[in-house]
């Protein structure tokens, strides 16, 4: 009975100590202004389970973001990743208020695997990709200037299945497809 309770203890001794190492982890930069009082260099921001942006709390942080500025503004790649390091989302910000993407934003579980791929041309979203857990492509959105356009759904095998077309953000036309055939 003591030999369970005494590997219990050191079960628990052991995954605290996993927990805090993995809290201590989390990466810290300077968060700088410049002389123009605009952000400049390496920036860290810490979001709780909601996204909500919360003081550097490495106990209570579910994510956090590194991006660089200069003179204000977002430059080169930036990212958004879970309390152990493994991404959520990598892509470019152009414009932080409101937020605005160029080119690919990679969204990724927590296990690492990718499950959204977002393309911003000029500022606007143009297509997102969702991704199984297998990998596969099983829904793509295009969009135009803000609206989406059309929805296409995948089969296991790649096949169309459903397709939407959409004006204005309103569904104008759905087709349902199996086997290759309208249904």
């Amino acid at each position: 009975m003591a030999y369970n309770r005494l590997i219990q203890v050191l079960f628990t001794i052991v995954f605290v100590l996993q927990f805090f190492s993995v809290q201590a982890q989390l990466p810290n930069r300077p968060n700088a202004y410049g002389i123009d009082r605009a952000k400049t260099g390496d920036w860290i921001y810490y979001y709780d389970y909601d996204w909500n942006e919360i003081s550097p709390d490495f106990d209570s942080a579910a994510y956090y973001r590194l991006i660089t500025y200069e003179r204000g503004k977002p430059i080169g790649t930036m990212g958004d990743y879970y309390a152990n390091g493994i991404p959520q989302m990598i892509g470019t910000m152009v414009s932080e208020e409101p937020e605005v993407y160029e080119g690919n934003l990679v969204f990724y579980n927590e296990l690492g695997d990718t499950i959204q791929l977002d393309n911003w041309q000029n500022g606007y979203l143009k297509e997102i990709s969702f991704y199984d857990e297998l990998g596969k492509v099983f829904e793509s959105q295009h969009w135009s200037k803000g609206n989406i356009k059309e929805i296409i759904g995948y089969g296991e095998l790649g096949d169309t299945v459903r397709f939407e077309n959409w004006e204005i953000g309103k569904l104008r036309k759905r087709i349902e497809f199996s086997n290759g055939l309208v249904s």
